[in-house]
């Protein structure tokens, strides 16, 4: 762990990262758990065919993007890269609202309080994670080196898309009822 030290010091926190990969390796062992037990056991994990069809592809997704993604960010930031710590509350945000889905779309069973646990702790830590980043240090290194316009174009444009897609979603939903 010392050259975990050394190597965070080049990241621009305010508070050692000890925790956050702590709980992120935690959140990781909870969702590949949750995940596995989803594919092993579906008829028991998710007693409806509705269910089975939306959540076995979901706990494919989780296993082999979702944590690939979480474990590779976390990889980065240990190694003292910045893409690594700026890219790790992403994939604790999509564990938040996968398993969000998860607590309010199953039926109450032995897997809820496995789900509860991955969405209590994937906020604390994303709290923690973003609170930890020293916004203006992370704003210096990054000082003409990203543009910004085109950046905000992007993310204001990805935005608008994704507002469209629950519009329709929405208008479907009241159309078929």
């Amino acid at each position: 762990m010392e050259g975990n030290d050394s190597l965070s010091a080049k990241l621009p926190v305010t508070h050692n990262l000890k925790l956050g990969y702590l709980f992120s390796l935690l959140i990781a062992v909870m969702t590949a758990v949750a995940s596995i037990a989803g594919l092993l056991f579906p008829n028991d994990i998710y007693p409806l065919d509705e269910l089975r069809q939306s959540f076995l592809a979901n706990d494919v997704v989780n296993l082999f993007i979702g944590l690939p993604i979480l474990l590779f960010s976390m990889w980065l930031a240990w190694r003292g890269r910045l893409i690594g710590l700026l890219f790790w509350p992403g994939p604790l945000l999509y564990t938040v609202y996968n398993y969000l889905v998860y607590l309010f779309g199953m039926p109450f069973n032995v897997m809820y309080p496995l789900y509860l646990a991955i969405v209590t702790l994937s906020i604390y830590t994303t709290i923690g994670l973003v609170a930890t980043i020293d916004g203006d240090a992370v704003k210096q290194r990054l000082n003409g080196r990203v543009p910004e316009r085109v950046a905000g174009g992007i993310l204001a444009g990805l935005g608008a898309l994704f507002f469209l897609r629950v519009i329709g979603e929405i208008i479907g939903a009241l159309i078929d009822q």
